[in-house]
């Protein structure tokens, strides 16, 4: 019963939308470690609500509901043909919050506080349970038997995983502006800045339980100095979640630090390694870091002796700085002996030292071809290892080695080489039919042609020194992609299920093909 009281008064705050000021923010605690915000009704615009019963899945889970709980559906339809009618003010963001100790809440604005009291007599009555209704000092609280909501004439709340509800509650309802976001700058700036789907989180409390848990300053655990872990204590990280033509984007932040102290470990990326990959690329992961910094963090840490030595009486300390910190990985193809599919790979770092990285090389005693080093078979075939001036290269394809000993290729990565300007960058190909066909044929082909005529790629890449986003690109151009998810799940229906279902089980692939019942709609059902 618990459960059904907080889902169906969950179920009501989702149902909020959006505001100019984060009202609830002084409700919210100094110390949540996150704070998450929805805007259910640009989520709703964005899927054509007005038309969403046009949506198989959707009508059929309304009318299930209808079935199943006729009052649960009722009030549902009520709250979406007059927002008000549940005396919150559905014009305002839902916020969810999770503090350190793990007390998490919801709280959402309040439009009329005696009509949110009677919404909760009445929910009460026609689910059959009592309501009691006290005043506190600064609030009301609603005891509906087994679930507890709390509200005054700005907000309402509901804890949902809280050690002590009134506890929390009252706390909330007495928190001044320096206990609570209200004075919270990098807050105020996700705020003012949030999509449809928004989450924050604040670094000082993430450290501090980071800190709780190993026991130890996080200068020793990471061996990061200290005047860096005080830059990111005073930070904060926003993610974003948007529906646009044609991708769906996270885009994350870093807000509160100093392009100073990032600029000290961040590495230009050597975008002359993307001369040795074939511009046919399926997955690619570029990043660089510096290595000075490198040896730096190691040396902080202690619990690696980097003056110890490893190879040829060079210790860590004098080896690391020989690579330049730059380094690309390359998925291009797959090869194929007899059942066993390789993935091809190449692997590309560059070198400021060759001598030093030569010797490490012949250290470990491996044949030589040539110029190139030979590594027996460890699962991806045989490796070779190239090395120039500038580079070092390992790949299993012995086209891959050639093209690197002659320069690299004439096509190459030129997409990489554009994105990696601003930092970190990863792809990958989810187009199916870009594959060969000895790993798509593991594929039903039904699957393969469906996910393809929808899905196109997927990116990771910097926009900043402190931003990044991450985005999946999608075929339909013409509406938003949450509309055009929906539209994809209710024509393909059948086959995700299938799909599904082959995922959750060893045994053979699945087919539902001839089956016609697979789900049922009663167009008789009319449901306003």
């Amino acid at each position: 019963m618990k459960k059904t009281i907080l889902a169906m008064l969950a179920l009501v705050m989702l149902l909020a939308s959006c505001s100019k000021s984060p009202v609830t923010a002084a409700y919210i605690p100094s110390d949540a470690l996150m704070v998450t915000n929805i805007n259910v009704k640009q989520l709703l615009d964005r899927a054509d609500a007005k038309n969403i019963d046009n949506i198989s899945f959707v009508k059929l889970a309304r009318q299930e509901l209808r079935s199943e709980n006729a009052q649960l559906s009722s009030l549902i339809d009520d709250i979406i043909a007059n927002p008000t009618s549940t005396g919150l003010d559905l014009r305002e963001d839902v916020v969810l919050f999770v503090t350190k100790s793990g007390d998490l809440a919801m709280i959402a604005p309040m439009h009329k506080e005696s009509k949110f009291e009677s919404f909760l007599n009445e929910m009460a009555s026609k689910s059959g349970i009592h309501c009691t209704i006290s005043k506190k000092e600064g609030f009301k609280s609603a005891d509906l038997e087994t679930a507890t909501a709390t509200f005054n004439g700005d907000v309402a709340i509901i804890p949902i995983n809280a050690k002590n509800e009134e506890l929390l509650a009252g706390n909330l309802y007495s928190l001044d502006k320096d206990n609570s976001m209200a004075k919270n700058k990098n807050f105020a700036n996700h705020w003012k800045n949030r999509s449809e789907v928004g989450a924050w989180m604040d670094m000082n409390n993430l450290f501090a339980l980071a800190e709780e848990f190993t026991g130890e300053e996080l200068t020793s655990t990471v061996g990061l100095p200290k005047e860096y872990i005080d830059e990111l204590r005073k930070g904060s990280f926003s993610l974003n979640l948007f529906f646009d033509k044609g991708a769906i984007r996270i885009v994350t932040q870093v807000q509160g630090i100093s392009d100073k102290i990032i600029n000290e470990y961040k590495q230009d990326f050597n975008k002359d390694l993307v001369k040795y990959m074939p511009e046919k690329c399926l997955a690619t992961i570029a990043f660089s870091y510096n290595m000075d910094k490198a040896v730096e963090m190691l040396e902080n840490n202690g619990e690696i002796d980097i003056d110890e030595p490893v190879a040829n009486d060079k210790s860590l300390k004098q080896i690391l700085p020989a690579f330049g910190g730059s380094v690309l990985l390359d998925l291009f193809d797959f090869g194929s002996d007899g059942s066993d599919i390789t993935p091809l790979l190449a692997l590309a770092t560059d070198i400021k030292d060759a001598a030093t990285v030569r010797e490490l090389i012949d250290s470990f005693g491996l044949e030589k071809k040539g110029d190139n080093y030979i590594v027996p078979d460890l699962g991806l075939g045989e490796l070779t290892i190239s090395i120039n001036d500038k580079a070092l290269y390992i790949t299993n394809s012995p086209e891959a080695a050639t093209q690197f000993a002659n320069g690299g290729y004439k096509e190459s990565m030129k997409n990489v080489a554009s994105q990696v300007k601003k930092g970190n960058y990863m792809y990958m190909d989810l187009n199916l039919t870009h594959y060969p066909a000895n790993v798509t044929s593991l594929i039903p082909s039904n699957i393969v042609q469906m996910l393809s005529h929808f899905l196109e790629y997927t990116e990771v890449r910097s926009t900043s020194n402190t931003s990044a986003e991450w985005a999946i690109y999608i075929s339909e151009k013409k509406e938003n992609s949450l509309l055009a998810t929906l539209h994809f799940i209710d024509n393909n229906l059948l086959e995700l299920g299938n799909l599904a279902e082959s995922l959750n089980s060893s045994s053979e692939y699945p087919d539902y093909s001839d089956e016609e019942d697979e789900y049922f709609i009663d167009d008789d059902v009319h449901i306003d």
